[in-house]
């Protein structure tokens, strides 16, 4: 299990991201899967903060993650850009990325 470093909330195009940040090195953004949450990665996240600056982010529009559903249609398309305005809030130029 790993405890995240630091939390918070960043607006992005109308809807309200929850990020954590774990671990320190290389930043590394992990992506969970449909329909999930950060929760959904605990099992490799704890291994990637090992060596890692792990950027975990409940992603717009599925419903166990406290990011709100909002009233914006769901579209991978704006979810790519949010997510591209909240690394740029927390300061980061690039990132490699891995997910589910």
């Amino acid at each position: 299990m790993s405890n995240p470093i630091k939390t918070g909330r960043i607006p992005a195009n109308g809807v309200r991201y929850y990020y954590e940040i774990h671990g320190q090195g290389e930043p590394l953004l992990l992506l969970h899967g449909g329909m999930g949450s950060i929760d959904m990665m605990a099992p490799v996240l704890a291994t990637l903060a090992q060596t890692r600056q792990v950027i975990a982010v409940d992603l717009h529009g599925h419903g166990h993650g406290r990011t709100a559903l909002g009233d914006r249609a769901l579209s991978l398309v704006d979810i790519a850009e949010d997510i591209d305005v909240v690394l740029a809030q927390l300061g980061y130029d690039a990132v490699d990325v891995t997910g589910y």
